[in-house]
């Protein structure tokens, strides 16, 4: 499977089916997967909640998605990558020693296959290990306002005057959270600036 006899596997190591019966380990196995990587979802869908009551206001704005591939890679199913440093889970929940320095003692098993010295790409190899069918549900915007009664605006002539606060990207509810990505966010590697969340308070005075 590693081209090597096998002579490089270890325990936790990835096996491939050989789909085609030939007896070599290659592209000639691989079979359709998941869905499209790097394309917009196929199932988006929205909505807007809208609350009034006493003077009190709520609007909420949603969006999501569902039915799109993300292949994790680089630096997050690469350990060290490019020399630079891991995400917790690839260092904690992967096959390896119970004493790190001794390497006749037993294998502890994780999810992940062990640390290598150098490149090794066996087990990056596309498989449904690494492709993620991606589903969210973010909450775009959030406003909440309060207007003040009639009464209290008659020493100032206004018609109205309402007091907000907003919230953009609060939170979303997606299944790779885990991974440390925004799920509108198709880079493998994540090395990529995340949408932010914004803060406003303020006010509106309409005469």
């Amino acid at each position: 499977m590693d081209g090597q006899n096998n002579r490089t596997l270890l325990p936790g190591d990835f096996i491939y089916k050989d789909v085609n019966g030939d007896g070599i380990i290659n592209g000639m196995d691989e079979r359709p997967i998941g869905y499209p990587e790097g394309w917009a979802p196929i199932m988006s869908f929205g909505g807007n909640i809208g609350l009034e009551w006493k003077g009190i206001d709520l609007n909420i704005d949603f969006a999501g998605g569902a039915m799109q591939g993300w292949r994790q890679n680089y630096e997050l199913a690469n350990a060290y990558h490019g020399n630079g440093n891991s995400p917790e889970y690839l260092l904690e929940d992967r096959w390896h020693r119970a004493d790190l320095y001794d390497p006749n003692s037993e294998w502890i098993p994780g999810r992940y296959p062990a640390i290598r010295k150098g490149e090794f790409s066996y087990n990056n190899k596309n498989s449904d290990f690494w492709l993620h069918n991606v589903r969210y549900l973010r909450i775009k915007n959030l406003e909440i306002g309060y207007s003040l009664p009639v009464w209290m605006l008659k020493p100032i002539h206004a018609q109205k005057i309402r007091i907000y606060a907003n919230v953009s990207n609060l939170c979303s509810f997606d299944n790779v959270h885990q991974f440390g990505i925004d799920p509108e966010i198709t880079a493998a590697a994540a090395v990529v600036y995340p949408q932010q969340r914004t803060f406003l308070v303020g006010f509106n005075v309409t005469y």
